[in-house]
């Protein structure tokens, strides 16, 4: 398997090693069924390759868990308990006020409609620990030969990384040790949010390669209202999350703080896209048994227009009696009431001073999308946006002053607008600035300004811009004359479309 990605192997390694670790540490079966159920028996092996070591380990770990597993009767009775607190929240959101829940704006409620609604995995490690307080019955607690027989298995798993990493060319930054896992337990059952960051951030050396790690990671820093960072850390945990897991509950919740971020101040056109993207990664890493994320699902759905997949989600909790009490009441509202438009949800936080909210106004106003068109509406949108400091509101300010069209034309204006925007780094705007310095258009003409602020725009990929810098280049307009520098810039320009570039390199006897 000549493209094998050795990732693959060492994810479902370190998915195990680290099971294994909560079940030995926490000596209790609550533990050892829910590991098994969400971690252990859950790895897509089929997609992993067949190492003997990694296999014979996982068929040897399945057999020992389950002979330990809760009985079903037991196992409803605990699982139950820990998904009362949740019921009790979600139906504080919900259902103590169902006549009316859709008449509020939705994003009031989403965001804390996605902290209750946890995954039932996430969920039973939040309650573990009330719960092993209360757990003094014999029949919870594994006995002393279990407990050497599951530190036995994990020993033998580290062991194995050894030969793994060696077999895969990887560095040694991929072997998961006991001590760290004591460290990483430690840091993530910690309840203070600020704490449990410094606690992850210490030990970033030795799970820098794990993706869970950076989950938790990102998690802590969201919930201390750290989102750029919160931002930077889903980012990795993406880049080095492997397939390993039929259902991944990690992968779940991740998509799912994902969406809260989109959702901040309403969404845009593309957001709502990939918002539509990140349900549907939750719906497939999430059991159909997870009552609390269908809820939530569901009512993503509904918020974003689309009754029957909301329906969809929510009728498996009624099917097969998960949870009744609070979706059978929403599935009515879904089947009888209208979705909320954009303009709604949006237009209570653009009026309360929200700028994202402002700038999505001002483009449902110009597009006239479910209002009437109101382009002078639309402009005063965008300047309440622009002047909180909204990147592409000034940008789209810079371009109605530039235009004249639907506001006085006012070059000195526009040559403002432009410029906070490409000072935040908006390649369109930085590309617009560099034109009005070519043009001489509200500023004094400046070449070499212009071509700063073309090559600006041209390094972050805009064509447009590309295409201005290869046309200074070839004609030594502010720079040099260098037609090779010229068809370097028209054929990243061309490469992406560009026709005036792809007329320049036909011209130059040029390809691209």
């Amino acid at each position: 398997m000549p493209d094998y990605d050795p990732l693959l192997t060492m994810s479902a390694l370190n998915m195990a090693v680290v099971s294994l670790h909560r079940i030995t540490s926490s000596g209790d079966r609550l533990t050892l069924d829910r590991e098994y159920t969400n971690i252990i028996n859950n790895i897509r092996m089929g997609e992993i390759n067949d190492d003997p070591e990694l296999t014979g380990l996982y068929k040897e770990i399945v057999r020992v868990i389950h002979r330990g597993r809760l009985r079903d009767e037991l196992r409803s009775e605990m699982s139950e308990s820990y998904s009362n607190q949740q019921k009790k929240s979600i139906g504080e959101i919900i259902s103590g006020n169902i006549s009316r829940t859709f008449s509020l704006n939705p994003l009031q409620w989403l965001g804390k409609l996605a902290s209750s609604s946890a995954s039932e995995y996430f969920a039973s490690l939040k309650e573990e620990g009330r719960l092993e307080q209360k757990n003094e019955d014999d029949n919870l607690r594994l006995k002393h030969e279990e407990l050497d027989e599951y530190d036995e298995l994990q020993r033998n798993l580290l062991g194995a990384s050894w030969s793994l990493l060696r077999q895969y060319h990887l560095s040694d930054s991929y072997r998961l040790t006991q001590e760290a896992l004591v460290k990483f337990s430690a840091a993530i059952k910690a309840s203070d949010p600020s704490k449990r960051h410094r606690m992850l951030k210490h030990i970033e050396g030795d799970f820098s390669v794990y993706s869970p790690y950076w989950f938790y990671r990102a998690k802590a820093a969201h919930e201390t209202g750290n989102d750029e960072e919160a931002e930077k850390y889903f980012a990795k945990f993406q880049e080095l999350w492997r397939p390993v897991l039929r259902k991944d509950p990690y992968r779940a919740e991740a998509v799912k703080f994902r969406i809260e971020g989109l959702m901040q101040g309403g969404f845009t056109l593309t957001e709502k896209e990939e918002i539509l993207g990140c349900l549907a990664e939750m719906r497939a890493n999430t059991p159909l048994e997870d009552w609390a994320n269908n809820i939530y699902m569901g009512m993503m759905y509904f918020t974003l227009g689309d009754k029957e997949k909301a329906i969809d989600c929510v009728m498996p909790n009624v099917d097969y009696e998960y949870e009744t009490e609070n979706s059978e009441g929403l599935i009515e509202k879904f089947e009888n009431e209208t979705p909320p438009t954009r303009f709604e949800i949006v237009k209570p936080l653009a009026e309360q001073g929200n700028a994202k909210a402002q700038y999505i106004m001002g483009c449902i106003c110009y597009q006239g999308e479910g209002v009437t068109q109101d382009k002078s509406g639309a402009v005063e949108w965008f300047r309440k946006a622009a002047e909180q400091g909204h990147a592409v509101a000034q940008f789209n300010l810079g371009v109605f002053y530039e235009d004249g069209k639907d506001i006085t034309q006012d070059y000195e204006e526009a040559v403002k607008w432009y410029r906070k925007s490409a000072e935040q780094g908006d390649a369109r705007a930085q590309n617009s600035l560099g034109i009005m310095y070519k043009k001489g258009k509200g500023v004094i003409q400046d070449w070499v300004e212009a071509v700063r602020w073309f090559r600006k725009a041209a390094g972050q990929g805009n064509a447009m811009a590309q295409y201005n810098v290869g046309w200074v280049c070839e004609n030594g307009e502010g720079v040099t004359q260098d037609t090779s520098e010229a068809v370097k810039w028209y054929r990243k320009a061309a490469q992406q479309g560009h026709g005036k570039a792809q007329e320049a390199l036909k011209r130059l006897g040029e390809t691209w």
